[in-house]
């Protein structure tokens, strides 16, 4: 057909073309063409063409194609029996930028108004979109698709990575790409999404109008989230809506102007942490976990929390996590770590003060963290790290956290350390201070509380094949060199005293003792010791006690040359460490050194193992054998005297090298001999398969001293060993060789002077029956996961024991305690947990819980009381089943808080 085109002076050929196995041709009077019937695959391939512009090719095939035409010009044309189509826009059509795919049971085209019906199962697919409904109509002159529903099929909008959009009516703009969904329905990601109006433009965001949002998937659901504006963001994956309330069973709970939820586990994604409410009788009625997460970037991110409780305490926590690999420069390399703040202001108010005045009084502290790990290459890195720690009252922040109980401490570490192949150099300086002490116990007593330490440098040399690889004896000498500096170390100590305030004590001949203490009787005429009169305490004194270690630095060499001879395998050592006491490591960049002194050790351990194998067929042939392993091995040691070369030893006291008590300097000749057995069983198990197990290790060692002669005391250890490789029962037993009181050798077997013990063991039990489920049809089962399996009753018995004896206090039980640990199904729906701690050396109950829970479809409910033991109470809790949304819950408890109550 000839067409005159825009921008074309001349005239166009454009080539239509039909074909099928069987052709009509209809004529009407004038012997013009009145309609045409294409049967048996029939296709055809039409251009569309208005305006004088050519907006694409049609291309489309099926069973039968009957075309109408009028003034010699195609007006309709229907196609039957599944129809499959592509519309490929003109390159100058710049209105649509995608082919149009389609299929349908029939399709008709009205080419007059450039309107299509696509009737049956119908699909359009435009770029990413993928368009389904009943009954679809296109208009290419707007460029709008609407869809209705037909035969009980729904329109539905989706695109390749989501779930579809359902509604009653849809309308889609090939234009703009957006659409607009009535009364919608979707399951995106977390939960399930329905309102009024759907609308989603070109980046795939949905704008819902009186939404809601729910992860239950009961016809009626037990809770859903509502909210008259409703975003759901597919770059960020988030659920944005204002305002936005909680119905539980259609009764509002409780309502926020706006909030933003996350909508995918997938990736990180930034939005609001839903919060958990409860009430506590000392702490008031609270909530917790109201938090933000941002993530901009896969570099970075900042987590912020807020609990607050309205007749106690304000907690703010938040942490910004960094981190980035692999950079393009050295500072860049590879770097994370966290900055983390706690700020808490602490008051129990009155109860009949409002909220309003907590803060008045109020004691406020905080807890930081910064911690920052940076690689500058594959071979150096820098280390920093920064804790504080510091609350007057700890009980009433974190009442159950006992490592942060004990860990009130400030503490500062900066490192950085460069690698070679065989090589390391380390330098760093750290300061450790404790914020809380303990309470004396003496009066005297010294108690250090802050250790300052820098800088330290450590160079490190180890090449484990000194002479390189070869089959000869010295090719596994290994060679080592350590150089370390600490150039200053200072500890700050505080000593324990008695403290009266305000108190004038009397002493027995007329002093005065005003401090409280027993020896303060400055005024008495004599020596004799006054009498305390006052109402007095042991503190810790104000008057810190400073102590510094001298500058020192430590040169050692060792040389290690391993020989497997026979069956033994023989390592000989030598170490010669060389110590310095400097005055000022820095001065003038030159070392001062005031004082030197060289020792050496020499070495010999010589080591065997000897296995034996007993065959065997017992416990129904599932033990095969057994082995026992025996690793006998001695090592001798000597130590020469320190040779000072400058100096005296004097000047090493208050080093890191101390010479102690040993004034004289004499050398030492020290040999350790050891028996290791070690017992092993191969066992067949029920799948075909062989395993090795230890069952039982017994293990022997002492040491003779060559300058005194003497031996030392014989340990003996037996261990039996359970499935993991650990132990159950362990005993060791400390032997003298000598009569009591004497040097003398005994005849018989060695004297036993102590012995301990230590038992741990659990053990499980199960009580099997019918599944609940068995007992009812099978549409009432229930969707819980707990109750898919027939145990009625299941429960484990933990049981550990430590115990000492010796020849003075006999025997001593220093712990044992018996836990019991039981679950119960009390029915399909109910389940009942126990738990039990009895103190076996005072025959008391130390704790004990009850827990009853129970899902209820798309909710857990948890009834727990706590009748002995710390924290006793009693706390309901009902929270989403749904993992990504279980923050979200409602407690009620006497407890404090803790245990996720």
């Amino acid at each position: 057909k000839q067409y005159f085109l825009k921008d074309n002076l001349q005239s166009q050929i454009l080539e239509d073309k039909m074909q099928s196995n069987i052709l009509f041709i209809k004529f009407n009077n004038n012997e013009n063409i009145n309609n045409i019937r294409l049967s048996g695959m029939a296709t055809a391939s039409l251009h569309v063409v208005n305006d004088s512009l050519i907006k694409g090719l049609n291309s489309v095939s099926g069973d039968t194609i009957f075309i109408q035409f009028k003034d010699d010009l195609i007006s309709n044309m229907d196609i039957y029996g599944g129809v499959v189509g592509v519309f490929k826009p003109d390159p100058q059509n710049r209105k649509l930028n995608n082919n149009i795919s389609y299929n349908a049971q029939n399709v008709t085209y009205n080419l007059i108004d450039e309107i299509t019906l696509l009737d049956g199962n119908a699909t359009i697919n435009y770029g990413q979109t993928i368009l389904e409904g009943g009954l679809i109509e296109t208009n290419l002159k707007n460029n709008i698709i609407k869809s209705n529903i037909k035969d009980s099929v729904l329109p539905s909008v989706q695109t390749e990575i989501q779930a579809p959009t359902y509604g009653e009516y849809m309308e889609f703009d090939l234009i703009t790409e957006t659409g607009n969904i009535v009364n919608g329905y979707n399951q995106i990601d977390m939960g399930i999404f329905k309102g009024n109006n759907f609308f989603t433009n070109k980046n795939e965001d949905i704008y819902i109008n009186n939404g809601m949002f729910t992860s239950c998937d009961h016809t009626n659901p037990h809770y859903y989230f509502g909210s008259k504006q409703m975003k759901v963001d597919n770059n960020s994956s988030q659920i944005i809506a204002k305002p936005m309330t909680l119905y539980i069973h259609d009764l509002p709970t409780f309502s926020v102007p706006f909030a933003i939820l996350p909508n995918s586990n997938k990736k990180r994604k930034s939005g609001f942490i839903m919060p958990a409410f409860g009430h506590n009788k000392n702490a008031g009625t609270w909530i917790q976990d109201l938090g933000y997460y941002y993530a901009p970037n896969d570099y970075y991110d900042i987590i912020t929390y807020l609990d607050f409780y309205d007749r106690s305490r304000v907690q703010i926590d938040s942490k910004l996590n960094y981190k980035k690999l692999y950079g393009n420069h050295w500072y860049n390399y590879k770097f994370s770590g966290f900055i983390q703040l706690k700020n808490y202001i602490n008051q129990l108010i009155e109860p009949n003060q409002d909220f309003t005045d907590l803060g008045t009084n109020a004691t406020k502290q905080y807890s930081a963290i910064f911690e920052h790990i940076q690689d500058f290459s594959n071979n150096q890195y820098l280390r920093i790290k920064y804790e504080y720690y510091g609350f007057e009252n700890l009980s009433d922040i974190i009442e159950n956290d006992i490592n942060l109980r004990l860990d009130q401490q400030e503490t500062s570490q900066l490192f950085y350390s460069r690698t070679w192949d065989y090589s390391t150099l380390t330098i760093g300086g750290s300061s450790i201070r404790d914020l809380i002490l303990p309470d004396p116990v003496n009066e005297g007593e010294i108690r250090t509380y802050k250790n300052i330490e820098y800088p330290v440098i450590k160079y490190r040399y180890n090449k484990p094949l000194l002479f390189g690889d070869g089959d000869k004896w010295y090719n596994s000498t290994k060679f080592g060199y350590n150089f370390s500096i600490y150039n200053k170390d200072i500890t700050y100590a505080k000593e324990s005293i008695w403290y009266s305030e305000g108190i004038n004590n009397t002493c027995t001949n007329g002093g005065i003792s005003n401090s409280g203490n027993y020896d303060d009787c400055t005024n008495a005429t004599d020596n004799s010791q006054g009498i305390n009169l006052g109402n007095s305490e042991l503190v810790w004194s104000d008057i810190g006690i400073a102590k510094q270690i001298k500058p020192s630095a430590e040169h050692n060499i060792s040389l290690n040359i391993p020989i497997s001879l026979f069956s033994f395998n023989i390592n000989p050592s030598l170490s010669l460490s060389e110590h310095w006491v400097l005055s000022d490591v820095f001065d003038n960049e030159n070392l001062n050194i005031l004082a030197r002194k060289l020792k050496g050790t020499f070495g010999v351990n010589i080591q065997t193992s000897l296995y034996g194998i007993i065959p065997t067929k017992i416990f129904n042939q599932r033990i095969r054998a057994f082995r026992h392993i025996l690793i006998p091995s001695i090592n001798t040691n000597y130590t020469s005297k320190s040779k000072i070369l400058k100096g005296s030893l004097t000047d090493f006291e208050n080093t890191y090298f101390p010479v102690g008590e040993n004034l004289n300097n004499t050398s030492n000749l020290v040999s350790s001999i050891s028996l290791n057995n070690l017992f092993q069983a191969k066992i067949f198990n029920k799948k075909g398969e062989f395993f090795k197990r230890d069952i039982m290790a017994y293990n022997l060692s002492t040491s003779y001293n060559w300058d005194t002669k003497l031996f030392n005391s014989l340990i003996s250890s037996i261990s039996l060993k359970n499935r993991l490789g650990g132990e159950y029962l362990r005993i060791d037993l400390e032997q003298s060789l000598y009569e009591e009181g004497t040097t003398n050798l005994l005849n018989g077997l060695p004297r036993l002077t102590a012995v301990k013990t230590s038992i741990s063991r659990t053990f499980g039990y199960e009580l099997m029956g019918e599944n609940f489920d068995d007992l009812e049809n099978d549409n009432q089962k229930s969707n819980s996961n707990d109750y898919l399996n027939n145990d009625l009753w299941d429960a484990t018995f933990g049981f550990t024991l430590t115990a000492k004896y010796d020849l003075i206090n006999k025997w001593n039980l220093e712990y044992s305690t018996l836990s019991v640990n039981s679950n119960v199904n009390l029915s399909k729906e109910w389940k009942m947990d126990n738990k039990i701690y009895i103190d076996l050396v005072d025959m008391k109950i130390n704790s004990y819980e009850v827990e009853f829970k129970r899902s209820l479809h798309c909710w857990d409910f948890s009834f727990m009381m706590k009748t002995i033991g710390y924290n006793k109470g009693f706390g309901l809790k009902i929270s989403i089943s749904d993992p990504n949304l279980q923050s979200i819950k409602l407690t009620q408890s006497t407890m404090k808080r803790g245990n996720n109550w």
